[in-house]
């Protein structure tokens, strides 16, 4: 379940994730189960998957072997070109966004970043957006279009948080 406080969030952006989730168009997209409201949260239920999320996975095994690391990236790729397919690109791709199936499959997560492409692939920001140790440097400076490619940097950082990183090291 996933808490959000009406007074720090704008309707588009709650609408936009919701819709995403919804949308049950993706077998790499975690699907949205119920959404209510009160007079000051919204709720969004989402399906349960009891693997948790990729980095609680890393906290407990350690650094992944380059096999287990393929898998998940193999599989990252497919969620990521499925979110893009629909017109989506997500924005804060990390391993805490990264949840498991009770298969061992992953599902992105957390669409509150989420942004609608353009028919060129643009992304329009008015501001940087995403986890600072995941983020595009470039993307850092203020600027109000970007194209999809500069969107994967947070991608290209997975592989070697997977291999490398430990337990006691799990922020750059």
């Amino acid at each position: 379940m996933k808490k959000i406080k009406k007074s720090v969030v704008t309707t588009s952006q709650v609408k936009e994730e919701r819709d995403i989730m919804a949308r049950r168009s993706s077998e790499w997209i975690t699907n949205l189960q119920y959404a209510f409201q009160d007079n000051d949260n919204l709720y969004l239920i989402m399906e349960f998957l009891p693997g948790g999320d990729l980095l609680s996975l890393m906290t407990r095994q350690g650094p992944f072997d380059e096999e287990l690391a393929r898998f998940y990236l193999s599989e990252l790729t497919l969620a990521i070109h499925s979110l893009h397919e629909i017109g989506y690109v997500h924005r804060d791709i990390k391993p805490e966004n990264i949840l498991i199936d009770r298969f061992g499959h992953i599902k992105l997560a957390d669409f509150g970043n989420a942004a609608a492409l353009d028919r060129d692939g643009h992304v329009f920001s008015l501001s940087p957006v995403g986890t600072p140790d995941y983020i595009a440097p470039e993307l850092l400076q203020t600027i109000s279009t970007y194209k999809l490619t500069k969107s994967m940097h947070d991608v290209s950082i997975i592989p070697l948080t997977l291999l490398t990183i430990s337990e006691c090291d799990l922020s750059f």
